[in-house]
C-alpha cells in the first residue's frame, strides 16, 4: 500500500473519505455526477494548457513504465533528469517506505528542470491557478507541513476504524460517499445535521458529550453560553433548532414574528425570480420569472412562467434587455426571489450593459429576499436553509429530483459543446420549478398570517 498524492488531497478535505476510497464498499459509491466531471475535465484542460505553453519552446521528456510499477517510473524519472532533460512530463517520484512509514508516490504533471546558484537546491516553488497570478511557495516551510500531513493520512490508512463522520455543506455536496454518511448521520440524529453546527463547535459540543439531536434540544444554555464559540446568541439558536427539528414544527425566532410577518409585501401582480448562470463563462444565461395575477380577494387569476435565454454567452446582454423591459411591464409587482444572488446580479448586468442606473433601482427596490424572511423569523425542522429543503419541508418538489444548480452548471456546457436542445429544456424546467419552489414558500408564509388571524379572531 502506497500513500498518493490523490490521498493528501483527499485527506485534508476529509478523513472520511480517503478511508472510503480505500478500503469502502464501492456499491455504496454514488456515480461521478456531471458537475464533477465537468470540473475534472476542466482541470485537466488547464494542465495541458499549460503543458503545451511550456513544450512550445523545450524538449519534453516522456516517462513511460508499466502500470503500477511505480519503481519503474521513478528509475525513468531519475534517467532523464540526469540527462538534462529540459522537461518531464507525468514523472513519478517515490519516497521508500521506511520506519513502518507507507511509501510515498508523487506524479507532478510537469518537472522543469532549473539552475539554482552554487548548485544549492531549489527553495521555492510556483503553483499556477486560473485567473490568477503565480502562487509562490516556501518548500522549507511548507517541509514540515507537508510531513505531518502525511503521517496523519498513514495513521488513518494503516488504521482499521472508519473515522467519524461530519456533515458539512460546503465539503460534503459532491462527495461520493455523502448519502452513506448521510444515512447514517440520520440514524444516530448527528447534530452535524442541525443548520449552524460549525466543526468547531461540534468540537466543544462533542467534547461535552453532546452528540445527538435530543441531547441538544434539553441542553442547559446556561452551562454552554462560557463558551466563546457558543456566545452571542449561538447557544439559544443551536438549542431552538434543535427542538424545531425534534418537535418537527416551525417556531418563531422572535416576539415580533407575527407583527413583522404581515408586512410582506402582497400585490395585484406578484413576480418570482430565479437565474441560472455559468461561473467560469462568468455568463447568466437564464432568467425566470413566474407572473402570479390575483383578485381582489386574493384568489389566484392566472400563474404563468416566462423565461429569457441567452442560449449563447454572447446573447447574454439581448436576454437582459428582454428581460428588463419584461419587469417594467409590472411596475408595481414585488420581485420574490431566494438569496442574494438576484439583486446583486441586477446591478452587475446593468453595469456590464450600460442600463440607466435608475431602472436597475427600480427593480432592485421591489426585490423580495424570501430566504432573509424566513431566516429572520423562524427555526425550521430541516437541515439546511437552502431553497430546495425548506420548499420541500413545505410539501414541493421538482420534477427532475437530481437537478440542482450545479449540475444546470453542467448542462449548459454540455448544451454549448453538442447542441443537444434537450439540454435547455431540462435546466429550463428546473428554473420553472425553482421559480415555483419560491411561490410556494410566500404562500405558505401568507397562510401562516392567515392562520394567526383566525386564531385570534377565534379568542376576541
Amino acid at each position: 500500500m502506497v500513500l498518493t498524492t490523490d490521498d493528501l488531497v483527499l485527506y485534508k478535505r476529509c478523513s472520511r473519505r480517503v478511508f472510503l476510497e480505500r478500503f469502502g464498499d464501492s456499491s455504496c459509491r454514488e456515480s461521478t455526477s456531471g458537475f464533477v466531471q465537468k470540473l475534472q475535465r476542466d482541470s485537466t484542460d488547464y494542465r495541458r494548457q499549460i503543458i503545451d505553453n511550456w513544450t512550445e519552446t523545450d524538449t519534453t521528456g516522456q516517462v513511460e513504465f508499466p502500470k503500477g510499477d511505480w519503481k519503474s517510473g521513478a528509475a525513468e524519472t531519475l534517467r532523464l533528469m540526469e540527462s538534462g532533460a529540459p522537461l518531464i512530463n507525468k514523472g513519478v517520484l517515490v519516497k521508500p517506505a521506511s520506519d513502518e512509514r507507507l511509501a510515498g508516490i508523487g506524479r507532478p504533471q510537469l518537472l522543469v528542470r532549473s539552475r539554482p546558484p552554487q548548485d544549492a537546491p531549489d527553495e521555492y516553488a510556483e503553483i499556477l491557478l486560473r485567473g490568477r497570478s503565480p502562487l509562490r511557495v516556501d518548500l522549507l516551510l511548507r517541509r514540515s507541513q507537508l510531513l505531518e500531513l502525511c503521517r496523519d493520512a498513514e495513521s488513518v490508512l494503516t488504521s482499521e476504524t472508519l473515522p467519524e463522520y461530519f456533515i458539512s455543506r460546503s465539503r460534503c455536496s459532491l462527495c461520493p460517499w455523502l448519502s452513506q454518511c448521510h444515512s447514517q448521520a440520520q440514524q444516530d440524529q448527528h447534530i452535524s445535521l442541525i443548520p449552524g453546527v460549525t466543526p468547531t463547535r461540534y468540537r466543544v459540543l462533542a467534547a461535552l458529550g453532546i452528540t445527538d439531536l435530543g441531547a441538544i434540544a434539553k441542553a442547559d444554555p446556561k452551562k454552554l453560553v462560557k463558551y466563546p464559540e457558543l456566545a452571542n446568541g449561538g447557544v439559544h439558536n443551536l438549542i431552538n433548532q434543535a427542538r424545531s427539528c425534534q418537535e418537527k414544527r416551525p417556531i418563531p425566532r422572535r416576539e415580533s414574528t407575527w407583527e413583522e410577518l404581515r408586512q410582506l409585501p402582497q400585490s395585484s401582480v406578484e413576480l418570482y425570480y430565479d437565474i441560472e448562470a455559468e461561473p467560469e463563462r462568468s455568463v447568466d444565461y437564464l432568467h425566470g420569472v413566474l407572473v402570479v395575477k390575483r383578485d381582489l380577494q386574493r384568489q389566484v387569476i392566472s400563474e404563468e412562467f416566462h423565461p429569457f435565454w441567452a442560449e449563447t454567452p454572447e446573447e447574454e446582454g439581448t436576454a437582459w434587455d428582454q428581460f428588463v423591459t419584461f419587469m417594467e411591464q409590472y411596475p408595481d409587482a414585488p420581485i420574490f426571489h431566494f438569496c442574494e444572488y438576484e439583486p446583486s446580479t441586477l446591478r452587475k448586468l446593468g453595469k456590464r450593459y450600460g442600463t440607466a442606473p435608475q431602472r436597475v433601482d427600480r427593480l432592485r427596490n421591489r426585490c423580495v429576499d424570501l430566504h432573509a424572511w424566513v431566516t429572520r423569523l423562524f427555526f425550521l425542522p430541516v437541515e439546511g436553509y437552502a431553497l430546495k429543503q425548506i420548499a420541500a419541508y413545505l410539501g414541493f418538489s421538482w420534477r427532475d429530483s437530481t437537478a440542482n444548480g450545479s449540475q444546470a452548471v453542467f448542462w449548459y456546457d454540455q448544451w454549448l459543446e453538442t447542441g443537444n436542445r434537450q439540454l435547455l429544456e431540462t435546466i429550463e424546467i428546473y428554473n420553472e420549478d425553482d421559480c415555483w419552489g419560491t411561490y410556494h414558500i410566500a404562500k405558505w408564509l401568507e397562510d401562516l398570517v392567515r392562520e394567526d388571524e383566525v386564531a385570534i379572531a377565534e379568542t376576541a
